[in-house]
């Protein structure tokens, strides 16, 4: 009869050694796998973020094509000579003379300027409204704020013209980063 209780008392202490073991493993599989999930959120998470800083370099690329084409409306306040003889040159290729009576600048508010333009245009009728319709619709930020034709002879015209030209922000130069 010792052979039967023997046998189930070693197969009892065998069941409660490998059920002790299988739980010993179970809590180590466990926190291995709830490691790997956490390294599998923080992944993500990484994925996730270099997906919206790829998304944020191209929407920069994007707004410094977009800043490119809106500036060039914009006269740059170092470019100001160059436009007024551009006006010169327009009104000469057009059949009319270009004078530039004055120019004033605005006071720049919310970081747009303004040149005010005093322009007188002379020539034929026909030269002087293309010479002025060239100035209005121009690639820039111009409106004509007056404007008043005189007849002077018998086929020359004379135009005043007061424009308004948006003018742009001059270049910032980079901050100088301090010796250390």
């Amino acid at each position: 009869m010792k052979k039967p209780l023997t046998h189930l008392i070693i197969a009892g202490i065998l069941l409660l050694i490998a059920v002790g073991a299988y739980g010993v493993w179970f809590v180590m599989v466990d926190t291995e796998n709830a490691k790997a999930r956490a390294l599998a959120t923080e992944i993500e998470t990484k994925s996730q973020d270099a997906s919206r800083i790829a998304e944020a370099k191209a929407a920069l690329a994007a707004l410094a094509l977009n800043e490119t084409a809106v500036s060039s409306h914009f006269i740059s306040p170092n470019d100001v000579v160059p436009f007024l003889g551009s006006l010169g040159s327009t009104g000469a290729a057009l059949g009319s003379k270009v004078d530039v009576v004055s120019v004033g600048a605005d006071p720049v508010s919310s970081g747009q300027g303004h040149l005010t333009l005093s322009i007188r245009i002379t020539g034929s009728f026909d030269a002087v409204l293309r010479t002025l319709g060239a100035f209005e619709y121009a690639p820039y930020d111009v409106s004509l704020s007056n404007l008043s034709f005189d007849r002077s002879g018998e086929s020359g015209w004379s135009a005043a013209v007061t424009l308004r030209v948006g003018t742009g922000p001059v270049a910032a130069k980079p901050p100088v980063k301090p010796a250390s």
